[in-house]
């Protein structure tokens, strides 16, 4: 990740060509500006919700969705990995809603907070999932029920109309 960041910050890979500090400036603008663009934050209660979109310009970059829903079926690592890229792919993953639904009501509870995290960065598009977001919203795990929250908040926001978050914390 920090690579990554400096990478998309200006720091030149092994085989790109150094830019001038100029143009340098004006990259690094110009990713601040898509940043910024794609911010929104909106109160929820007691709580704050920050969500930042940011796709990546570059095609090569994009999502392989089949392969990751392929990958859904796999082991948890699999699983954990393919839900990572699918919640990186943000709505180009909307295809794959109907196959992550059924991971919200997985034994494993990094598998079911990883679910809806990628429904929430899928956003609108993952609608078929508020009813069983809502339900998710009781999960035990307090990490899991705040990212169900914050899926439904992506995905439509009247859905957590009424909802109190006293403590999301503990």
């Amino acid at each position: 990740l920090v690579g990554g960041i400096a990478i998309a910050m200006g720091a030149a890979r092994p085989d790109e060509v150094k830019l001038s500090p100029v143009e340098t400036q004006k990259k690094n603008e110009r990713i601040v500006d898509r940043l910024l663009s794609g911010l929104s934050v909106r109160r929820a209660g007691l709580t704050y919700v920050i969500k930042v979109n940011y796709e990546s310009e570059d095609a090569a970059k994009a999502v392989d969705v089949t392969a990751q829903v392929a990958q859904l079926k796999g082991g948890t690592d699999a699983q954990a990995n393919a839900l990572s890229e699918l919640a990186a792919g943000g709505p180009r993953s909307a295809s794959a809603v109907k196959d992550l639904i059924p991971l919200l009501k997985s034994d494993d509870t990094v598998i079911r907070r990883l679910a809806a995290y990628a429904l929430c960065q899928i956003g609108p598009a993952a609608k078929a999932a508020v009813p069983d977001l809502k339900a998710l919203m009781q999960d035990p795990d307090t990490s899991t029920a705040t990212t169900a929250i914050n899926a439904l908040n992506a995905i439509d926001p009247s859905a957590t109309e009424g909802i109190q978050v006293l403590n999301v914390t503990q």
